[in-house]
């Protein structure tokens, strides 16, 4: 969907904020729309910081650095930091901006240094191996009030949790996770998990939490331990996360949906195999990926798919089939993005060593912008085939009789 309530906490930040404030620091954070320089002058005048940290954003890189450049000429005694998927992808383009940045993980860079000691361009020399040796993001400096993943999931306050890093499959060639993460996959155990849960309830009265791992069911007896756990310790939590379907079947699903799981994402992106093959990327068999959508929709646990226009080999054929798929399925809502190369992702290292890609403004990289040619369309007939997807797929009676049934259901939530 192109408009939600969508205000997803940054997890970095919680544990940043943790992490610093157990080695003694004072933390807080920024709130001001960072284009309202006058009022941000002043909240830093007021404040009195010693540190600042940036998490700058691949699409609106430029803008952040200009806000950096700003507080440098203002407050030249004041420490710049900037960590974050971006800045290790990156680097060079925005390691001037600042006094120093962080290359890998910046919960491990942090500890095993002090601030102190970050010095230009700081590397984490690897991953926390044992994530249950991180404290629990600290929430406390930010305005919780408006952390949200409406429509997906309705219930407030709403937090982030991870309860792994790293994904092993073959899609990291396209996809930024391993890249920033890894391929190894590293998980909490199920006793952290449980235990933050109940930390989020106690401190903030959390109502509703999404898992933001990369693959959160790749062990189908892990997921079915945490239900489990939720179901015998009677925790009320409603959650959701993202995963692959051919690791999850109606039993596991049923447990998960008692337990509290209401929200699903998954990755569909395109209806024909070959194409998916083509792309590195493993499909799902089709009648059993229509099965679980559909026992999902029964369930009452809202799926979201998403679907890549402009892959390798893609036509006009393949894509109207994918549309007219992605109509077809008991989804409660789809996005339809262009196949983008990713800084940080070999897919978009190959693309720029042979010198693929025909513009090379970062902030164009949103995953609505083609930037690199295609072999059989267009760039305009991917655009014009995204939008259509979209008015195509939302402005159905269909779409519409279904959202009415799911406000219903959601008053019995």
């Amino acid at each position: 969907m192109k408009k939600t309530n969508v205000i997803l906490p940054l997890i970095e930040y919680g544990y940043v904020a943790s992490i610093l404030k157990l080695k003694g620091h004072t933390v807080d954070y920024c709130q001001e729309s960072g284009r309202d320089l006058t009022s941000l002058t002043q909240r830093i005048s007021k404040e009195n910081y010693a540190h600042i940290l940036f998490h700058p954003a691949l699409v609106a890189y430029k803008t952040d650095l200009e806000i950096v450049t700003h507080i440098k000429q203002k407050f030249p005694n004041i420490v710049l930091g900037a960590f974050g998927p971006f800045v290790s992808a990156c680097t060079k383009e925005v390691h001037d901006y600042f006094d120093w940045v962080a290359v890998g993980e910046i919960d491990k860079l942090l500890t095993d240094n002090s601030l102190k000691e970050l010095k230009g361009i700081c590397h984490s020399n690897g991953y926390i191996d044992n994530l249950d040796t991180l404290p629990f993001p600290d929430w406390g400096p930010f305005d919780i009030n408006k952390f949200s993943y409406k429509p997906m999931i309705v219930k407030k306050p709403f937090f982030t949790m991870q309860g792994s890093r790293g994904c092993p499959m073959s899609c990291g060639y396209y996809c930024p996770y391993p890249s920033s993460q890894g391929k190894k996959w590293r998980t909490r155990s199920i006793a952290s998990l449980i235990e933050e849960i109940k930390f989020l309830q106690q401190t903030y009265d959390a109502k509703a939490i999404l898992f933001r791992d990369a693959y959160f069911s790749l062990k189908k007896e892990r997921v079915l331990e945490f239900a489990e756990k939720l179901i015998a310790e009677k925790i009320t939590i409603e959650w959701g996360c993202e995963t692959r379907l051919d690791s999850l079947d109606r039993k596991l699903l049923k447990t998960c949906y008692d337990s509290g799981l209401r929200s699903v994402n998954i990755g569909i992106e395109s209806e024909d195999d070959d194409i998916l093959k083509a792309n590195k990327r493993k499909g799902i068999i089709k009648s059993f990926q229509e099965d679980l959508i559909e026992y999902c929709y029964i369930l009452g646990i809202k799926v979201n798919g998403f679907f890549i226009l402009g892959l390798d080999g893609d036509t006009l054929e393949s894509i109207e089939k994918t549309i007219e798929y992605a109509k077809k399925l008991k989804l409660y809502a789809a996005q339809f993005t262009v196949s983008t190369p990713l800084p940080g992702t070999p897919f978009y290292e190959d693309m720029m060593k042979d010198e693929k890609i025909v513009n090379k403004d970062l902030e164009l990289l949103d995953n609505n912008t083609m930037v690199f040619n295609h072999e059989n369309l267009t760039n305009d007939q991917i655009h014009n085939l995204k939008e259509e997807a979209f008015l195509r797929y939302y402005f159905r009676p269909r779409f519409i009789m279904e959202q009415l049934r799911w406000k219903t259901r959601e008053l019995f939530y």
